[in-house]
């Protein structure tokens, strides 16, 4: 059976209060301009995005602070 997202957050929401750290996690555009990594605690919240895209593939946001937020590639394509 395939985790799906969701599935992969809850564990990791159980995990994270057990006392294990935020994870990583790697993103971008969709045209790869843009690409970031940021550091993720699975315990907060998540919000479903609803534009066409994500919703077709069930895609979660979460809410960082900038310090978690770090910018690899293409600060001149925002």
């Amino acid at each position: 059976m395939v985790e799906t997202l969701l599935d992969e957050l809850k564990r990791a929401k159980r995990s994270t209060m057990e006392g294990i750290v935020p994870e990583t996690r790697h993103g971008g555009c969709h045209c790869g301009a843009v690409r970031y990594r940021v550091e993720v605690d699975l315990s907060k919240p998540v919000t479903q995005c609803n534009c066409s895209i994500c919703s077709r593939s069930g895609t979660l946001l979460s809410f960082v602070p900038a310090s978690s937020f770090t910018l690899e590639k293409g600060e001149d394509s925002l």
